[in-house]
């Protein structure tokens, strides 16, 4: 059994019911839901938007391998709807969905680099999962991610919000 936090995130559409259908669909794919975070409201970051996304993290234990669960949330976001953008620039979308941790391993292949490159760079990422787990440690760079929320340079506005998602599917 694998135990994997992901990260997910929407600004567009009805932004709350894309990240439940997305944890519910994770719940039927991939593997059983732990916990879920708060849900956040944020700006974007590396591009301009007048849509704010929510935010949030969950914790899931699986039988399948990293690979099999990437596929998986690749399949989840064009199911959703989201279509994949092939240049370097963010843009707005109906899901985002990505694998933080993966137990403790450190992967990098071609199409995939775990813990994810830029987490610890984001507040949108680091707060709710200092609410999962404030003494997760990153395998990389040893620190706990009560250590790395301290320390992160992230200035941008996060507002928890009342809506929580429901996992008990």
């Amino acid at each position: 059994m694998h135990t994997v936090y992901i990260s997910l995130g929407s600004n567009l559409g009805d932004r709350y019911l894309n990240l439940q259908n997305a944890v519910s669909e994770i719940s039927i794919h991939i593997g059983k839901i732990l916990s879920v975070s708060p849900i956040y409201e944020t700006e974007p970051i590396g591009f301009e938007s007048t849509s704010l996304f929510l935010n949030a993290c969950i914790q899931i234990a699986t039988f399948k391998d990293s690979v099999q669960v990437l596929n998986l949330i690749q399949e989840i976001e064009k199911k959703a709807g989201r279509i994949k953008n092939h240049s370097p620039e963010y843009v707005s979308r109906i899901i985002d969905i990505d694998v933080i941790f993966y137990n403790q391993e450190i992967i990098e292949t071609a199409n995939l680099t775990i813990p994810h490159p830029r987490f610890y760079d984001r507040l949108f990422v680091l707060l709710p999962m200092n609410d999962l787990n404030t003494s997760f440690v990153d395998p990389k760079t040893r620190l706990t991610i009560k250590q790395l929320l301290d320390n992160c340079n992230d200035s941008s506005k996060l507002a928890k919000i009342k809506m929580s998602l429901n996992f008990n599917i």
